[in-house]
């Protein structure tokens, strides 16, 4: 079911940050990470606008995080891109059989971890701000329903360049 709700709409535009951050990986990321990365944000970008527009598919809004996640963290771990991208495929996979919420905030926690045994403290504080603040307008309102998600979505988008570009 389409909508017209303006909080949903706005939801649903917002996610267009995601495709920014895409593009900012695509430019500063060298090697095959950059392209892994952006399109993992180019699948979050579309999963979750897809399900801010419909109310429908949250399971494409979930992928899109864990792509997201998981090919940024590889990125930092210096992990191979082929072996980054067969957890992406893994995760992708088990989906529908995991929490979103535990899976999510593990990969937060292991992407901050990896940023401070890289020392870039200034990076994982910043991001970490930014991504707070992100789940304080998150908790504000229902994912569908409020006009404060939009600004999850701008504030996790501005955390993942803040890490991308580190």
């Amino acid at each position: 079911m389409m909508t017209k709700n303006p909080a949903r709409v706005l939801s649903t535009i917002s996610n267009v940050a995601y495709g920014i951050a895409g593009l900012v990986a695509y430019v500063e990321i060298e090697g095959p990470y950059g392209p892994l990365v952006a399109l993992s944000c180019l699948l979050l970008m579309l999963g979750s606008g897809l399900y801010h527009w419909t109310g429908s598919f949250a399971i494409w809004d979930e992928r899109g995080m864990y792509a997201v996640l998981v090919s940024v963290l590889g990125y930092h771990l210096f992990l191979p891109w082929v072996l980054t991208a067969l957890a992406i495929l893994a995760l992708a996979a088990l989906a529908s059989r995991i929490s979103s919420r535990e899976a999510v905030g593990t990969l937060a926690i292991l992407l901050l971890a990896a940023l401070l045994l890289k020392s870039l403290w200034l990076t994982a504080i910043t991001a970490l701000v930014c991504a707070g603040l992100a789940y304080y307008f998150w908790s504000k309102g229902s994912v569908l329903g409020s006009p404060a998600h939009a600004l999850w979505h701008t504030l996790t988008a501005i955390a993942l360049m803040i890490v991308i570009t580190s």
